[in-house]
């Protein structure tokens, strides 16, 4: 489960085919940096990388390494420069880049850039990102791989014809658009959609072509008709009419529907937001389609601003949603990533489409997406009818609870219109469909709570984890107090330390000694060792060592008006302060002058 990979060289297992084929483009990747080491003269740092697994691991996280240069991370910020935002890494150095304090300080410099990037969730859906820290699953070009599949899908198809491509004007890294001419109507505008087979899948190719021609022929004012769709092995292409506007996305946005998403989205500013009867408008709309495909036990799986188109000016219904594939298909959705964090969306596929419905409502309402889970912030600049609705959905309260179902939210001041429904809707599904929609409805709710409480676990632990360093670090400071304390109280009440420091004082001011008198002779004192100080000899033991050593050097010249005794330490008072006292004198008041000088005879010689 930890893969070691590098951006020159890929390991194409079959292992690697089969994860590629189940990867979640919207799940959360964590990145930390766990070392670096030098290789040809350069260094290369490893980056520990996760995410949720779509492979049924069992500890539910799937773990690799990726080794990156400096250059790589250069090479990176440039690539995310084009979505607005510039990110600061470690300046260069020429001089000395293969030391070991520089690498340690780059390294600290490079994961601080790459928090920086994980802060922002929108920019890891981005597609240089991910190939920087997953080259196994996003080093091929997916655009010529999807044109490729488009061209074996129309060569049997010669109703359309691929006039221009669109890469990438959608959020999905694995989707592919294309402008294409209709030989039927050449003059109306087309649009193919291709998808890949997405990882939450848990249908055949022979259901999801009946469950495909049943919601072609699905029937409603606020759905678009689809014009055309192919279920492949490998993908499925669907066709639709074109809208010159965009989608409501675009429209919020003010931004041309054949830019980049990158271009449309992150770096223009000019997002706006729609009118409480606009908002009320499409808001009943959109839950009047989701009634529908609730009662029929089909989840959406798609709804998002992306996937819904308004209608032209002199058109009765007004919106057109699409994307009433998704949760077949097995396509992740943008909101599923955060409704993991959110206990009442992460129920059931029914609730995560109610919780995908205020992510929309507060779009359209304040002109920018949720980047959050729940909602923290206040609607101070919402009407209080749409911020009941949304805090009913995102607020923290409503996250531990149950969301509200798309009949109670139908009976809400704001959705309580009088318009009615300008023909009955109608969606037809046989018994097997029906058994293969509920089947795909248990397992995605079964992997849905796993994830949820695999994530859980993790924040769980993280939370414990940091909760445990802090308690450590008191630990650490309160022990070095307490130690601190222990010392500065034994000093305080210890009677032979709290003697040895006033003994100090008092040595530190004491006269020195008088040195010896002239009326002193040499002889009369022998020689020993400090500590302790010399002691006066018997004139017997002074005779016998006199005749023993050798004879001495002249006295030195002493001074006749110096004392005419020798300084000699104080007697001992009895107890431990005393003695120590008694030691600290005479050893600050010995006189190295006093000492005899000797003379040494070398009889270490040979004799012959």
């Amino acid at each position: 489960r930890i893969l070691h990979c590098t951006g020159s060289s890929l390991h194409q297992s079959r292992m690697f085919e089969e994860i590629r084929a189940a990867v979640d483009d919207f799940s959360e990747i964590g990145c930390r940096l766990v070392g670096s080491q030098t290789v040809s003269g350069h260094t290369e740092y490893t980056i520990q990388c996760r995410r949720l697994s779509q492979s049924g691991l069992e500890d539910g996280w799937f773990n690799w390494q990726v080794q990156r240069r400096y250059s790589d991370f250069c090479s990176l910020q440039s690539s995310l420069q084009e979505t607005g935002f510039d990110f600061i890494l470690p300046k260069k150095k020429i001089v000395g880049n293969l030391d070991k304090e520089v690498i340690e300080e780059r390294q600290r410099g490079l994961q601080d850039f790459l928090d920086a990037v994980l802060a922002k969730y929108s920019l890891t859906l981005n597609i240089h990102f991910r190939r920087f820290v997953d080259p196994v699953n996003y080093s091929v070009n997916f655009t010529e791989i999807h044109l490729q599949h488009v061209s074996m899908a129309l060569r049997t198809n010669t109703r359309w014809t691929v006039t221009e491509t669109l890469p990438y004007i959608g959020s999905r890294i694995r989707g592919y658009y294309a402008m294409v001419k209709d030989n039927q109507e050449p003059k109306v505008p087309k649009i193919l959609h291709w998808v890949d087979r997405g990882p939450y899948t848990n249908l055949n190719t022979k259901t999801l072509w009946s469950l495909a021609r049943s919601l072609t022929s699905m029937e409603h004012p606020f759905l678009q008709k689809i014009e055309d769709i192919q279920v492949f092995e490998t993908g499925t292409f669907l066709v639709y009419r074109f809208h010159k506007e965009g989608s409501l996305k675009d429209i919020l946005h003010k931004s041309k529907p054949k830019h980049n998403s990158v271009k449309k989205y992150m770096i223009s500013g000019n997002h706006h937001s729609l009118p409480l009867n606009e908002v009320r408008t499409l808001g009943w709309k959109v839950l009047k389609l989701l009634q529908l495909l609730h009662l029929k036990g089909l989840p959406w799986g798609g709804l998002h601003t992306g996937n819904m188109y308004l209608g032209e000016v002199n058109s009765q219904t007004g919106l057109e949603a699409t994307g009433l594939m998704n949760f077949v298909l097995g396509l992740p959705s943008r909101t599923r990533e955060l409704a993991l964090r959110n206990k009442a969306a992460s129920s059931s596929v029914h609730s995560l489409d109610i919780y995908s419905f205020g992510h929309f409502l507060f779009e359209i309402s304040t002109g920018s997406r949720l980047e959050s889970s729940t909602l923290d912030q206040p609607l101070d600049t919402c009407p209080d009818l749409i911020k009941n609705v949304v805090l009913s959905i995102l607020s923290p309260d409503a996250s531990r609870g149950t969301l509200p179902t798309v009949n109670q939210l139908l009976e809400t001041p704001l959705f309580s219109v009088s318009e009615n429904l300008p023909y009955k809707p109608v969606l037809k599904l046989s018994t097997s469909c029906k058994e293969a929609v509920r089947e795909a409805v248990e397992a995605g709710e079964r992997r849905l709570r796993q994830d949820f409480l695999t994530l859980k676990a993790d924040l769980k632990e993280k939370k414990l984890g940091e909760k445990v360093g802090v308690e450590s670090v008191k630990r650490r400071k309160n022990a070095r107090k307490r130690i601190q304390d222990d010392r500065t109280s034994q000093i305080i009440h210890d009677p032979d330390e709290t003697a040895l420091l006033t003994t100090a004082e008092d040595v530190t001011v004491c006269p020195p000694p008088p040195p010896y008198t002239a009326s002193t002779t040499p002889a009369s004192v022998h020689p020993a060792p400090p500590p302790p100080p010399p002691t006066p000899l018997s004139p017997a033991a002074t005779a016998v060592s006199a005749s023993l050593a050798p004879p001495p050097p002249p006295p030195a010249p002493l001074n006749p008006t110096s004392s005419t005794s020798v300084s000699v330490p104080p007697p001992e008072t009895g107890g431990g302060s005393g003695k120590r006292g008694a030691l600290l004198n005479s050893i600050t008041g010995f006189n190295k002058s006093a000492l005899k000088k000797t003379i040494t005879t070398d009889k270490s010689k040979p004799r012959i």
